[in-house]
């Protein structure tokens, strides 16, 4: 999103008397994305600086040699350490399902898809230049070496999803290959892509199986 592109989108001014649609009211879900995502709109619109430093870190237009299909592969690679330690859990999920935590929904329309494909490109988006590009360029600056960074990182990662019970277990490995990508190559768009796909692909399931 370049600066016209926010500024229309989150700060133009609406005609006084004018309703706003049913789908940005208070408390809908396309107005808790907008109220969230505003404060980012925000920053980028006033700082350029910001944007031009992003740009050095890699969040530039993808290419698919450079970024797509290296996300795609890292979304992969986190799907199967993932199946290879579900199946190794697969006795303590049985035997102690308390352990893992799976709220029930309920059954989702399936237009909920795309409201999970916006908030899977918001979240990867903003956790990865927080805990990549923002985290581990700081801790290099202060003089870290890559493994205790790669340590912090994970477990930062890892710590906003100990609501899963163990489940946060699973959340481990595409946090390594999302980082060691990052550290290795200091681009942003292969995690990024990567993260949105890992979501993205869990949202639809999520949605279509309810």
């Amino acid at each position: 999103m370049d600066y016209a592109d926010a500024v229309t989108v989150f700060f133009v001014s609406r005609p006084e008397g004018t309703a706003l649609p049913a789908a940005v009211t208070e408390g809908s879900p396309a107005r808790r994305l907008r109220d969230a995502c505003e404060p980012v709109a925000m920053h980028a619109v006033w700082s350029r600086a910001v944007n031009e430093r992003l740009a050095q870190l890699g969040l530039t237009k993808p290419g698919w040699r450079t970024d797509v299909w290296p996300g795609a592969g890292i979304a992969a690679a986190g799907y199967g350490a993932v199946l290879v330690l579900a199946i190794a859990l697969a006795p303590l999920i049985r035997d102690d399902k308390q352990l893992f935590s799976a709220p029930a929904v309920g059954h989702l329309p399936d237009y909920y898809i795309v409201y999970g494909i916006v908030i899977a490109a918001v979240s990867a988006s903003a956790e990865e230049i927080l805990v990549s590009g923002y985290l581990l360029t700081r801790l290099e600056q202060l003089g870290w070496n890559p493994r205790r960074a790669l340590v912090l990182s994970l477990t930062l990662r890892t710590s906003y999803h100990v609501y899963y019970g163990l489940g946060f277990l699973l959340t481990i490995p595409f946090g390594y290959f999302a980082t060691r990508s990052f550290q290795k190559h200091r681009r942003l768009m292969p995690p990024i892509i990567a993260h949105f796909l890992y979501d993205a692909v869990l949202f639809t399931i999520a949605v279509l199986a309810s």
